[in-house]
Parts: C-alpha cells; sequence; structure tokens
C-alpha cells in the first residue's frame, strides 16, 4: 500500500514497506536485548507491571515475532526502562556506521539518527570524522585482504572469511 502525503516542500511517497522495517528493527533489538539480559518475554512482562504499565507476555510476543505491527509510545518506553536500554537504543540499533532509513527515502548512518533525534544533530562534525574513518578503514582492510589474500597486523591475522 501507498500512500502520499502533501507537504509545503514536498509531495513524500510512504510505503508500508518502511513502517514494517521499523517495527522490525524495533522488534529484533527488543528481542536481542531481552534475550542479552536472560529474560523470558513472560519476566520482561513481570518488570512492565512492576513499572506500573502493565504490558502482557502475550503482546511482547506478538511484538517480536511480527503478528503485532505497533507499539504505542508509553509501551515502547516502558519495555526500553524494564530493559535498561536508552529508547534510542530500540528505535536505532546496531553499529554506528549501520545505514537506516530513517524516515522514508532518507538514509543515514545509525550514529546519526541517534544524534539528530537526542539534540545533538548540530554538533555532529566530530562523529561524521570517525564514520569516515571507519569507513576509510574497512576499505582499506579489504583491499589488503583482496590483493594479499589475508592482513597482519603483528598480533592478528585478518582474511577474507575473518579472523
Amino acid at each position: 500500500m501507498i500512500a502520499v502525503i502533501h507537504t509545503a516542500r514536498k509531495n513524500v511517497m510512504v510505503t508500508q514497506s518502511w513502517v514494517a522495517a521499523l517495527h522490525t528493527r524495533i522488534a529484533a533489538a527488543i528481542k536481542q536485548r531481552r534475550k542479552h539480559e536472560h529474560l523470558t518475554a513472560e519476566q520482561l512482562a513481570a518488570k512492565t507491571t512492576e513499572l506500573g504499565y502493565p504490558i502482557t507476555r502475550s503482546q511482547i510476543a506478538n511484538y517480536e515475532s511480527g503478528r503485532r505491527q505497533s507499539l504505542d509510545t508509553a509501551e515502547l518506553l516502558i519495555i526500553a526502562h524494564a530493559l535498561d536500554v536508552p529508547l534510542l537504543g530500540l528505535l536505532f540499533p546496531g553499529p554506528i556506521a549501520c545505514a537506516i532509513e530513517l524516515i522514508p527515502g532518507e538514509t543515514t548512518s545509525t550514529a546519526t539518527a541517534i544524534m539528530r533525534h537526542s539534540g545533538d544533530h548540530h554538533q555532529h562534525g566530530p562523529l561524521i570524522q570517525i564514520e569516515a574513518m571507519v569507513d576509510g578503514l574497512d576499505k582499506l582492510i579489504g583491499t589488503a585482504i583482496s590483493g594479499r589474500g589475508q592482513l597482519s597486523t603483528g598480533t592478528e591475522t585478518y582474511t577474507a572469511e575473518g579472523k
């Protein structure tokens, strides 16, 4: 399904695939963090009840599995608090250089998305420099591995298959 949103600046095509990808990303982050904390969906549900905003085990399981495609703001905030993770860590999980579709049609790095939504988006010059360095190192390592089949740092050896 495609909807057109009319704004003063432009017409933007919004597809359900962006919404689905957003929920898939958040659900995966919740599940990963829950498992990292060695919690079952039932235990996470109990924590949300203790925090004063009960979310059932089935609601959590259905969201994590994709059977449920939405969380309201209160649910997301309570789950983040119950998992002891920043809210932005659920919205934008993953490596800082990972590309995500922040809003429909706008792809950026996880780090830039976090900076933008934490209020620090005007002060991200050093972050961009770090991202550029990481990208440069990735390319350099890839080139070195492809040319020689491996790269040695003196203490570790990297190959096309990994360490």
